[in-house]
C-alpha cells in the first residue's frame, strides 16, 4: 500500500486525485482547491474532516475551518474539547482560532493537548506572545488581566498553519488535478 495518505486507490481510473500537499516543494492554492474537492466526494470521517479543514486554513478560509473544527473537536452542546481525538486536529482548531482572531480560545484548546510542546504548538503560542508584545499599555493589560483580545485582532504568523493527519486516507479518482 502507498505510504502516502492522500493517494487514490489502485481501482481509481488513471487520472488520479490525489495530493499531498507536504509532498510538493511548493504547494499552490490550486492544489488546496483541489484537494478540497476531492474531499467533497469522500466519506465524512475524522481524517477526512481534518484534511478538509487544513487545506480551508491553508487558503485562508479560516471562519469556513472552524465550521468543520468545532463540531468535531467539542461535545456537542458544550465548550468541552474531545479527549479521544489527536492532537494534530485540536492543532488545526487552535490554528483556525488564531487566525481568525481569537487568540484565548487558541490557546484554550492548546492548554488541552497530550503533546503541549507539539511544534505547531509552540510556534502558535510564540505567534500569540508576539502579538501580545505589539499591543499597546491599555490593551495588554487587559490581555494580561482578562484574556480579552482587542476586537477585530489579527496575529500575525510567518509559518502555514494546520497539521496533516498522519493517518491515510483514500480518495476516489473522479476529477483530475489542476495543471
Amino acid at each position: 500500500m502507498n505510504s502516502n495518505p492522500f493517494h487514490s486507490s489502485p481501482e481509481a481510473s488513471s487520472t488520479p486525485c490525489s495530493l499531498h500537499p507536504e509532498s510538493l516543494d511548493r504547494p499552490t492554492r490550486a492544489d488546496y482547491e483541489n484537494l478540497l474537492a476531492c474531499l467533497a466526494d469522500v466519506p465524512r470521517n475524522v481524517a477526512t474532516r481534518n484534511a478538509r479543514g487544513v487545506c480551508l486554513l491553508r487558503l485562508g478560509r479560516y471562519r469556513e475551518s472552524l465550521d468543520v473544527y468545532w463540531p468535531m473537536a467539542l461535545h456537542p452542546g458544550t465548550v468541552n474539547v474531545r479527549r479521544d481525538l489527536p492532537d494534530e486536529v485540536l492543532l488545526n482548531y487552535a490554528s483556525g482560532l488564531l487566525a481568525s482572531g481569537l487568540p484565548s480560545g487558541c490557546l484554550d484548546i492548546l492548554g488541552q493537548l497530550q503533546d503541549r510542546d507539539a511544534r505547531m504548538a509552540v510556534k502558535l503560542r510564540d505567534a500569540i506572545e508576539n502579538w501580545r508584545r505589539s499591543l499597546s499599555f491599555w490593551c495588554r493589560m487587559d490581555w494580561n488581566l482578562n484574556r480579552a483580545e482587542p476586537t477585530s485582532s489579527i496575529i500575525p504568523v510567518d509559518f502555514e498553519l494546520g497539521v496533516w493527519p498522519p493517518f491515510g486516507i483514500v480518495l476516489p479518482s473522479k476529477r483530475p488535478l489542476a495543471a
